[in-house]
């Protein structure tokens, strides 16, 4: 089975979400043919990255020099999605843990009637450029929801990112940043720029909590700056920087905790 998916998404620190087999299960189970299919196709690519198989992960994209996969740069065609993907996951441990839960499917006509774009637009190379195709994918009056980092408040997470971002050549930091987008009215006033409609917006909290150091090294370790860094310094080096920068945050139950505001904002087309 083949899907013809177009998404504007980012992960960021999610790979570690837990499925719960059972409650899947009893999903699969309730369902209609059509979704369940779906879901069984997200199913094989948790296992597949888990086990650290990419091609097989990558197998449930259409093989097809039309697909669209987009990272911080555009890649078209099935062939460069594979590769992006070789490229950006090296190693097993670059690769963290993959995990959905809580699956929802919906079937999608030719046009989306909701677009987000959650702390995705700060790694484009040109936000202005992403945030019209979503305009354009989105039916009249459908909605765009917007999600970044807000520098109304504490953001912890910009220290671990910022020492990553510090490892990265200076040719490579093409985009905005983790913060690009942070500036208050930054998000809305790049909306409106591409042509859609704000109709509401709030900061909110956005804590991180991470059982113990390991774990909230290898969050860390997962998101596109990391991967990157790792290209060009190594792993080993990456590591003991995130290392470094995560240890202002630990408590003394000696679990980590990253105090973080973000801001939503909800627009129409």
């Amino acid at each position: 089975m083949r899907l013809r998916l177009y998404v504007l998404t980012a992960m960021l620190a999610l790979p570690f979400a837990v499925s719960n087999a059972s409650a899947q299960q009893q999903q699969l189970g309730t369902v209609p043919q059509q979704e369940l299919d779906v879901i069984k196709v997200l199913t094989a690519q948790e296992n597949a990255w888990n086990s650290g198989d990419l091609e097989a992960f990558a197998q449930a994209y259409k093989d097809s020099p039309d697909t669209l996969f987009v990272t911080n740069v555009v890649n078209r065609g099935y062939a460069g999605l594979a590769e992006a993907y070789k490229r950006d996951y090296p190693t097993r441990s670059s690769m963290g843990t993959l995990g959905f839960s809580e699956l929802e499917v919906h079937a999608l006509d030719e046009r989306f009637a909701v677009v987000t774009a959650i702390n995705a637009l700060q790694y484009c190379a040109d936000p202005l450029s992403a945030l019209r195709e979503a305009r354009r994918v989105t039916q009249a009056g459908g909605t765009v929801v917007l999600a970044a980092w807000s520098d109304e408040g504490v953001c912890d997470v910009q220290l671990p990112l910022a020492a990553v971002d510090g490892l990265l050549p200076v040719d490579t930091q093409r985009a905005p940043g983790p913060l690009g987008l942070a500036a208050d009215g930054s998000l809305e006033t790049l909306a409106m720029r591409a042509g859609l409609t704000p109709t509401d917006a709030a900061d909110i909290c956005c804590d991180w909590f991470y059982a113990d150091h390991e774990t909230a090294l290898r969050a860390f370790l997962s998101m596109g700056p990391s991967v990157y860094a790792m290209r060009y310094v190594g792993e080993a080096v990456v590591r003991a920087c995130v290392s470094d920068a995560l240890s202002q945050f630990r408590t003394e139950a000696g679990t980590y905790v990253l105090r973080n505001t973000a801001r939503y904002v909800v627009t129409h087309a």
